[in-house]
């Protein structure tokens, strides 16, 4: 082994000084290049797991607020059905009653709907179906569910 470091080094102090500075240059370059290629290497890694590790909190944090909201609805939801007063005029429009007072109730629980859906901003229409089939739809997309 030393004896070929020690040929290597005798021909290279043979070489002409063109060719030892090009020796010298490509060395630096070779060098220069495996330190950058090195250093961005590990640079890109680390922003990869910078990036992967933000972008987990942001979706963690968007599922949090579609949860929330989720659950928001579902409330909003159950409060409407247990809601009293609108139980009571759904009762009041299935018995035997003047076309004007079933007219009235459905006025009523048409505007106790309009006033939940004015609440809340994400909510573009509540639809009720009564126990006849009977459709009430607010909001400000209203779309029927059922076809008379």
């Amino acid at each position: 082994m030393m004896k070929v470091i020690q040929r290597l080094r005798k021909q290279y102090l043979n070489l002409k000084i063109k060719y030892k500075l090009f020796l010298l240059v490509s060395w630096i370059m070779i060098i220069s290049f495996s330190f950058t290629f090195f250093g961005l290497t590990y640079a890109f890694q680390i922003y990869d797991e910078q990036i992967y590790s933000k972008s987990s909190q942001v979706l963690s944090t968007s599922s949090n607020s579609i949860e929330s909201e989720l659950k928001d609805l579902e409330d909003l939801s159950y409060n409407i059905l247990t809601d009293p007063q609108i139980q009571q005029y759904l009762s009041s429009i299935s018995k035997d009653s003047t076309e004007y007072d079933k007219f009235r109730m459905r006025k009523n629980v048409l505007d106790k709907l309009l006033g939940y859906a004015n609440k809340e901003e994400y909510i573009q229409s509540i639809n009720l179906v009564d126990v006849n089939g009977e459709e009430y739809v607010v909001g400000p997309r209203t779309l029927k569910l059922t076809q008379h």
